[in-house]
């Protein structure tokens, strides 16, 4: 179906009609808002010029209807919806990338850099509390290497040394223990149990500044296997000495005691066997051999006093040029002769050093001198002595010994 309008009427057709002529010449029949009056309209042929009230055009929103519109922002699309993958699509994403300004009016989508954070204090940005350990650094270093100042405001890595020489040096061991210092300097030096060992590789040399080397009260200076009269050597804070052996070249003495083995001065051994010198003995040199000659006991005559192979000793008392030396001669008696009067020879051979005793080679021991026969090893004697230190300080005592070597 077709229809002409006149050339009055075209020039007052709504361009929106246009449409309508084209489904209307293509046979159809064009159906608009309000059940079909808008077409209806149009195909009666009246058409309006000029404003259409809010009657003419009931297809059309209402004044009313757009200013309700207006007042409610989420009446044509809500603001307020849920952000989720489901609602929107995105393609070309980076992992860890957002939206951030890129400048006072532009965006973009990047990384978030450590500058975009502001009025953020250290904890919130990174805990300063945190446990201190591999797995939370990195270090490149070489072992022992320490965090610290290498110099005035400056971090670095320390190294420790165990030898440091003249410089300055954090101190660590070797690995055999060892620390070097060239100066040590320290008010006291302890230990928490045990002895103090001062072992250098050469001398040890007490040098102060004051040139004196003092005991504290009531502490001694001995050696480490010191037994009083038997072995070692003893110096007490308040003056006392018990040695094995001195040589002095001048000696004054207030008050002097000599000790002759049996039953003089407070002092008394007793051994496996006694007996006197019936001559007089020149002592050998140390690993050398002496005839020793003894007088027999007067309770058992022609009987020898001693056993071969026994250890016997002998002491020498001199005042030779003024001095008095006192000195023990030990050694290992054999081949034993009785002799016809009411004497006995023996072979003496002289202990090797340092078990010989302190007696020169060559010197002599008197007739009637004691000579001690203490046995041989694992044997022992018995000692009574009243009169062992300054005044009898260490006695009196009753001990018995079991000597070795």
């Amino acid at each position: 179906m077709s229809r002409t309008i006149s050339q009055e009427a075209q020039k007052y057709r709504p361009y929106w009609l246009a449409d309508i002529d084209a489904k209307i010449a293509g046979g159809t029949s064009p159906v608009g808002p309000g059940g079909g009056a808008m077409s209806a309209h149009a195909l009666s042929g009246i058409y309006h010029t000029g404003q259409l009230a809010e009657s003419q055009a009931t297809w059309a929103g209402t004044k009313a209807e757009l200013a309700a519109h207006a007042a409610n922002v989420d009446a044509h699309h809500a603001q307020v919806h849920g952000l989720i993958s489901a609602n929107h699509t995105a393609s070309g994403l980076t992992a860890g990338y957002v939206v951030r300004a890129s400048g006072a009016t532009t965006f973009a989508f990047a990384q978030l850099q450590h500058g975009d954070l502001g009025s953020v204090t250290a904890n919130q940005h990174h805990n300063q509390v945190h446990s201190v350990s591999g797995s939370d650094h990195t270090l490149t270093g070489s072992k022992w290497a320490l965090v610290g100042a290498t110099a005035d405001n400056t971090l670095g890595l320390l190294t420790p040394s165990a030898n440091p020489g003249a410089a300055e040096a954090i101190l660590k061991t070797d690995a055999a223990g060892m620390l070097a210092l060239t100066k040590l300097r320290t008010p006291t030096i302890d230990t928490a149990s045990g002895d103090l060992t001062l072992q250098p590789a050469n001398d040890l040399l007490l040098s102060p500044a004051s040139n004196l080397v003092k005991l504290s009260a009531g502490k001694n200076f001995q050696s480490h296997n010191y037994a009083s009269q038997i072995t070692g050597m003893r110096i007490t804070n308040d003056g006392q000495g018990d040695f094995r052996y001195i040589f002095v070249d001048e000696m004054h003495a207030k008050s002097f005691i000599a000790d002759l083995e049996q039953a003089l001065a407070g002092g008394q051994i007793i051994s496996k066997s006694v007996a006197m010198l019936g001559a007089t003995f020149t002592a050998p040199a140390a690993g050398a051999t002496a005839t020793l000659t003894v007088r027999d006991l007067p309770s058992a005559p022609d009987m020898s006093v001693f056993q071969s192979g026994d250890i016997v000793g002998l002491r020498s008392f001199s005042r030779a040029g003024g001095s008095l030396t006192i000195a023990n001669c030990w050694g290992v008696v054999t081949a034993y002769a009785d002799q016809s009067d009411g004497t006995q020879t023996w072979t003496f051979t002289r202990s090797s050093a340092p078990n010989a005793g302190a007696m020169s080679a060559g010197a002599t021991v008197a007739v009637d001198a004691l000579v001690l026969d203490y046995g041989t090893s694992g044997n022992g004697f018995h000692e009574v002595n009243a009169i062992d230190g300054m005044y009898g300080a260490n006695s009196p005592y009753s001990q018995i010994v079991t000597w070795t070597t």
